[in-house]
């Protein structure tokens, strides 16, 4: 598509523009017939905030830029006031809200990229009077300054937050943009976005609520046998509390004696003090990434399941006509979902099991950071909290089966035993 100026009958610009099929990119060039200059594009309002809730805005809105370095700089949150510049050239600069991404990305020698936050009537008009939000959300104005030409190239990119299409873009870097986690769990960030996608494939009905239970029940089953030398650990120890009381109250006097004792009972009963806080910690990689990626997925966006309408939404059944502190939406009302329930209910049902001979100040502790734990989900989408009900579920029934020193095989186990029996 070629668009051209004229003066006085005498062509001065053209503008090319090339689109490709099934490409989020477009190409532009300007040629502006040797007429060499400094020249500037700008994308006014690169992308809007979509979200119906203002925390949402804030949490996944950014603005920023990769240079030729590969280095990278980021503005967070949709209420900046203050413009963000390069000091040199730039790979591409761009902004995001939760599920989309624009950017532009020259293809011809520039000199710097300025990202202005900006407040527009259009914008405002949406949220001020249709959302009735106190404030409005900023959106950037993304500028690209070029080095002295006749011609200027770069391609504009508009796309959803998903990642096979942003790496297909092969846009340098363009996946620093995405919600994945810092260096350390961005690999496996990746990885589990594969998984989903795979199983997503896999699964011919529920769309992405089933896809998201199997994916619960396959965490569980790679994590069963850490989670089982875990609570092992952790009954061996509430098992010998009585004894290190004892000790204790005995040898209070004599702090020396003291360790000493506690040391010989944990070396009788063959107890490791360390070993459930590691076998937890060996966790962690499997547990935090889905809790990255699951809140910012586009995948989910408009995914309906059973009641819940949206899977990237929270599922608020029932709506208070006034704002509860920590509870509502910080908007005038308030939203009770289903899910935050759900998986209150089976945090307590895990946390009694573990927690069965503690004593009475810890037991008080765990119950209050389960409501601490029903009153921070609920504002999250349902898709997260979907898949940690279901798998706080088969956490519980694994801990229903396994008892202190109990040698019984884990489900993980019973499977793969199977699985080579059937081979023979």
């Amino acid at each position: 598509l070629i668009f051209t100026s004229f003066k006085d009958r005498v062509a001065i610009m053209s503008h090319t523009m090339v689109f490709i099929k099934n490409k989020y990119s477009v190409h532009h060039e300007y040629d502006f017939m040797s007429q060499r200059k400094e020249y500037v594009v700008v994308w006014k309002n690169g992308i809007a905030p979509a979200e119906r809730f203002a925390w949402e805005d804030n949490n996944n809105s950014y603005a920023g830029y990769v240079d030729k370095a590969e280095d990278s700089e980021w503005k967070s949150g949709s209420e900046e006031t203050t413009s963000l510049n390069s000091d040199g050239e730039v790979e591409w600069a761009g902004v995001r809200n939760k599920f989309f991404v624009s950017a532009l990305v020259p293809k011809t020698k520039n000199l710097k990229a300025i990202l202005t936050p900006q407040h527009y009537a259009a914008v405002d008009s949406v949220y001020l009077k249709e959302y009735k939000r106190t404030d409005s959300p900023a959106v950037y104005d993304t500028e690209i300054y070029f080095s002295e030409s006749d011609v200027v190239e770069f391609d504009s990119f508009l796309a959803p937050l998903d990642y096979s299409v942003v790496k297909d873009s092969e846009i340098k870097n363009l996946d620093d943009i995405m919600t994945l986690g810092f260096w350390v769990l961005r690999s496996i960030s990746k990885f589990i976005i594969y998984i989903v996608q795979w199983l997503y494939g896999l699964v011919g009905f529920g769309g992405y609520g089933t896809t998201l239970i199997l994916f619960a029940c396959l965490v569980r089953l790679v994590s069963g046998p850490l989670t089982k030398r875990s609570l092992q650990a952790t009954q061996k120890m509430q098992t010998v509390q009585p004894l290190i009381k004892e000790i204790q109250e005995k040898y209070k006097s004599d702090p020396k004696k003291l360790q000493l004792k506690i040391m010989e009972t944990y070396k009788e009963h063959n107890v490791n003090p360390l070993s459930g806080c590691l076998l937890m910690f060996l966790q962690w990689p499997i547990m935090i990434p889905p809790f990255i990626i699951f809140r910012s997925t586009v995948e989910l966006r408009a995914e309906s399941f059973l009641w819940i309408k949206d899977l990237s939404q929270p599922d608020y059944l029932i709506s208070l006509p006034f704002d509860i502190p920590f509870l509502g939406t910080g908007e005038g009302w308030t939203g009770v979902g289903i899910l935050p329930l759900l998986m209150g209910v089976t945090l307590y049902l895990t946390m009694k099991k573990t927690m069965a001979n503690s004593d009475g100040q810890n037991k008080i502790m765990m119950y209050t950071m389960n409501g601490m734990f029903v009153l921070l989900f609920n504002s999250f989408p349902a898709g997260i909290n979907l898949y940690y009900v279901f798998y706080n579920i088969l956490n519980y029934l694994q801990q229903t089966q396994t008892k202190d020193g109990d040698p019984s095989p884990s489900l993980f186990s019973k499977i793969r035993k199977a699985l080579q029996k059937q081979k023979k």
